[in-house]
C-alpha cells in the first residue's frame, strides 16, 4: 500500500509541476525547466525523506524491494520521462537549444 501512495504523491506533485506550474515559470526555456526541475525533484525527495527517513519502510516493486529515496527516484524518473517530452513537444524546446535560452 505504501508503493502505491508513493506512486500517487510522485505523480500527483510532477503533473501539478508540469501542467500549473512550468508553463507559467518556465514557457519555452529548457535552461529554466531544467533548474526548476532540479528545484522540483529536490522538494519531492526531501518531502517524501521527512516522512518515510529512519523509518525502514521497504516499497516492493514485486521482485524487489526499494527505500523510499530509490523507490522516490525511479517513480519520478518513470512519471518525468513521459511529462518532460510531452511539455517539450507542447513548448517546442529541442534539447540541443541551451544557446537560444
Amino acid at each position: 500500500m505504501n508503493t502505491l501512495l508513493l506512486f500517487l504523491f510522485v505523480l500527483g506533485i510532477e503533473v501539478l509541476a508540469y501542467r500549473l506550474v512550468y508553463p507559467r515559470v518556465v514557457a519555452g526555456n529548457i535552461k529554466r525547466l531544467l533548474l526548476a526541475d532540479l528545484v522540483m525533484s529536490s522538494l519531492l525527495l526531501i518531502t517524501v525523506g521527512l516522512k518515510y527517513w529512519g523509518s525502514g519502510v521497504a516499497f516492493s516493486f514485486g521482485l524487489f524491494d526499494l527505500n523510499w529515496f530509490w523507490a522516490t527516484l525511479l517513480f519520478a524518473a518513470g512519471v518525468e520521462s513521459v511529462l518532460f517530452s510531452q511539455y517539450c513537444k507542447r513548448f517546442n524546446i529541442k534539447l540541443g537549444d541551451f544557446d537560444k535560452a
